[in-house]
């Protein structure tokens, strides 16, 4: 009879410590899972935050341009660039947009993936389409400008330019 009791705990014990160490594992699993989840999470924060960062500088620095008396329009038609088309309608494109109506300057149309625009006059469609007589493709989401332009390179034959670029050479 005394061993039947020893059999029974040691049985026991031993389920109790299979079930600890599988909970012990679950956690560990569980930890390191909601560890990558967390880097992933970091990585597009600080992405956007880099984003929104390299947004102001270049608003910022128009701004500066404006002030001294630079103007976009001079810019553009300094590079003999007299109709463009405009890349991504967000924040940057609009303003763009908006600093471009009253000049020499002819937007032909923009591209956006949400073809929606509050301008009545202004032709927004959700995908690049070639269009005669365009000097240069504006793109306004310039933190994503590499890919853009190689993707629009089979499309435009005319020079596609980072809004970045033209800011900064004000």
């Amino acid at each position: 009879m005394p061993e039947e009791g020893i059999n029974r705990e040691e049985i026991l014990m031993k389920k109790l410590v299979s079930v600890i160490a599988g909970g012990v594992l679950g956690l560990a699993a569980g930890a390191a899972a909601i560890g990558k989840m967390n880097k992933k999470v970091i990585k597009e924060k600080e992405n956007t935050k880099k984003r929104y960062k390299k947004y102001y500088d270049i608003m910022n620095y128009w701004m500066e341009a404006n002030y001294r008396g630079r103007s976009i329009s001079e810019c553009l038609k300094e590079k003999e660039y007299t109709n463009i088309v405009i890349y991504g309608m967000g924040e940057l494109g609009n303003r763009l947009y908006e600093q471009l109506q009253k000049t020499d300057v002819k937007v032909m149309y923009a591209i956006d993936k949400n073809p929606v625009s509050s301008y009545s006059e202004l032709n927004v469609v959700g995908a690049a389409m070639e269009t005669t007589g365009v000097d240069a493709v504006i793109v306004t989401p310039v933190y994503d400008f590499d890919k853009i332009k190689e993707d629009l390179e089979g499309i435009f034959d005319c020079k596609i330019i980072s809004l970045e670029e033209i800011v900064y050479e004000m």
